[in-house]
Order: C-alpha cells, then sequence, then structure tokens
C-alpha cells in the first residue's frame, strides 16, 4: 500500500505550527472545491487539503469495496492522514456528506478532532415522508447511482439542476 499522503493525494499548506484544518470535500467533488477559500484560511492557518479514494487525484488503484462501501471507510481516511501527519489538535471543515464522516472520525479520536465546521450538512439523502425531507427518493437516488456508473457528465448534469432547483 502506498503511503496515505500519496493515497488521498494530501497537500499541507498554509502556516506550519499554526492550528489545523482539514478541508472534507463532499461526494462528487474533489479538494478543488475549497480554492477559493484557500487563500483566505492559509494566512491564518495550516490547511490540509485531500481527496477520498475514488475523487480526483487519489489513487484509485487503492479503491476497496468492502472498506468504502460505508462512510466509516472514508472517516479511516481522515484518520489516517491526521496519523500520519501527527497532527493533535484538528479541525475539520466537512461539506455535505463529509459532515458526517468527519463526525465518524472524531468518535474515534476526540481528543485529536476538538471542532468539526459542518457545511450543508444532511443527516440522511434519502426522503422518509412524511416526517423527513432529506432531499431525494429512492428511486431518484437508484437512478443517480445508475446514472454515475454509465456516465458521470450525464450524473453532473441530471445531479445539478436537483440541487440548484432549476436548469
Amino acid at each position: 500500500m502506498k503511503s496515505v499522503t500519496h493515497r488521498n493525494n494530501v497537500k499541507v499548506v498554509g502556516i506550519a505550527g499554526a492550528p489545523v484544518i482539514i478541508l472534507a470535500h463532499g461526494f462528487g467533488c474533489n479538494q478543488n472545491m475549497w480554492r477559493l477559500m484557500l487563500p483566505e484560511l492559509a494566512q491564518r492557518y495550516q490547511i490540509v487539503l485531500f481527496d477520498y479514494v475514488g475523487s480526483g487525484k487519489s489513487l484509485l488503484t487503492e479503491y476497496s469495496q468492502e472498506k468504502y462501501s460505508t462512510l466509516e471507510g472514508y472517516a479511516q481516511d481522515i484518520r489516517d492522514v491526521i496519523e500520519e501527519l501527527q497532527f493533535t489538535d484538528v479541525t475539520i471543515i466537512g461539506h455535505s456528506v463529509s459532515c458526517t464522516i468527519a463526525s465518524l472520525a472524531a468518535i474515534e479520536i476526540p481528543n485529536i478532532v476538538t471542532k468539526i465546521v459542518m457545511v450543508c450538512p444532511s443527516p440522511c439523502f434519502l426522503n422518509i415522508p412524511p416526517d423527513y425531507q432529506g432531499g431525494f427518493d429512492r428511486s431518484d437516488l437508484e437512478e443517480l447511482m445508475a446514472l454515475m456508473d454509465r456516465n458521470y457528465i450525464g450524473w453532473a448534469n441530471y445531479l445539478s439542476p436537483l440541487i440548484m432547483g432549476g436548469s
């Protein structure tokens, strides 16, 4: 197995020794989504960017259906990054599903992950009528996953209007 920093395309920028912020992207994204915030954050913090295995410039050869069939596999990647870089006090800013992933990571190492900032979290992406509207009907999610398998560009074109509420 490759090093975690290589496997997850880890980049560390900003001020060495400053408070550490890990930026965790959402599903269907990569670390590039943080590019507009990065210059400002890097002036005050040590910033860790990474791609989950299967995203961005991560090592696709390291993908394991068994490991990544649950969010815990992705939480393990965050813990691996923290361990390899030997951080002791970390804030994670998570987007979308990474809010849940960051929470799972923090449960295992609460003395290290001391803060989580959740950007657009959803505790469940599945609508459970009539009590909960998480965003997607089961048939929509199944169609979305099938489309993503067949055609990533088509998937992005399908998902954008659902998220934005328009064409």
